[in-house]
């Protein structure tokens, strides 16, 4: 898999403005995020660009550009307004996702305990329980990808999956996930949610806070959005501690939603899930760096870190 790095800020800025007429200048463009599908830059006058780093940057990008435009107008946090789209063009081949920067800087895990968390815990509890309640006749014609969970999903994640985990694990390692994800395909319990739309990728970086007031002032990276299960979100959560987890789970429910042993359930296994597909996605963009650091995590998820080496 090809995978597109931009080094020269200078250019970028030059390629943007002639993508974009609207802008006659965005330089110095600032270099806020290098994640594995996108760099993320920030241009004068604060306009934000995630510019694509391979080919599965274009398919995120046009599904985010069609689905936010809807959401505005049923969660009460800011989200991006993506006005400046474009898909592959000769000087950024994996597209571009631009929007005016939202308001707050993104959260920091070092931070937490220096800020009223409980009060960021219910925003996000409450901005979760609005996602999962809007109506899927409204998204019914976004093209969203397939939800991680489903058994023909997780079919596919496991043939691509088990190479490189063969490679990385001891034997015994390989034998206890290969066995899990069998299960998976199979477990009828993580069937059995209505399914809503979900963020995908509700981690804490995605989140946008005021430090002043501990209050998420937005919300962004939607690339991961689908139909699927509602625990998605609850799983990322407990990156913070299951303090946070739980001050999350009771905003939630206080605004209206429902949440159960059921899905607690199918929360605790979409963790170990994440861990999988994480070590998948960077093995593909061969980003060795993550793909390390998602071999660790994986030996340290409640799957395996247990197993005897």
């Amino acid at each position: 898999m090809v995978d597109q790095c931009f080094e020269d800020l200078e250019q970028l800025a030059h390629d943007l403005c002639r993508l974009f007429p609207d802008f006659s200048n965005l330089a110095p463009l600032k270099r806020l995020a290098d994640g594995a599908s996108s760099i993320v830059v920030e241009g004068v006058g604060d306009f934000v660009f995630r510019i694509g780093k391979n080919p599965e940057s274009v398919d995120s990008y046009r599904h985010e550009a069609q689905l936010l435009p809807i959401l505005r107008g049923h969660v009460d946090v800011p989200i991006p307004d993506p006005r400046w789209c474009a898909g592959p063009s000769e000087a950024l081949p994996f597209g571009v996702f631009g929007y005016r920067k939202l308001p707050g800087e993104s959260l920091q895990k070092k931070r937490i305990e220096a800020l009223e968390w409980k009060k960021i815990a219910a925003d996000v509890g409450t901005f979760m329980q609005q996602l999962h309640a809007v109506p899927l006749d409204c998204i019914k014609d976004v093209k969203l990808p397939d939800f991680h969970g489903k058994p023909s999903t997780l079919a596919d994640i496991q043939a691509q999956v088990l190479p490189y985990l063969k490679l990385v694990l001891t034997a015994r390692e390989y034998e206890v996930a290969n066995q899990w994800m069998e299960q998976m395909q199979i477990d009828s319990r993580m069937q059995q949610y209505s399914p809503t739309l979900v963020h995908g990728d509700l981690f804490y970086a995605n989140l946008l806070v005021d430090e002043v007031k501990s209050r998420i002032t937005g919300v962004v990276d939607f690339e991961n959005a689908s139909i699927g299960d509602p625990a998605q979100d609850f799983a990322t959560q407990y990156s913070l501690g299951q303090p946070f987890y739980d001050a999350v789970v009771d905003a939630y429910i206080k605004a209206g939603g429902h949440v159960d042993e059921s899905l607690e359930y199918r929360m605790h296994q979409l963790r170990i899930l994440r861990s999988i597909y994480g070590l998948l996605f960077f093995a593909k963009t061969g980003d060795l760096i993550e793909f390390a650091d998602s071999v660790h995590k994986l030996r340290h998820s409640d799957l395996l870190h247990d197993v005897a080496k």
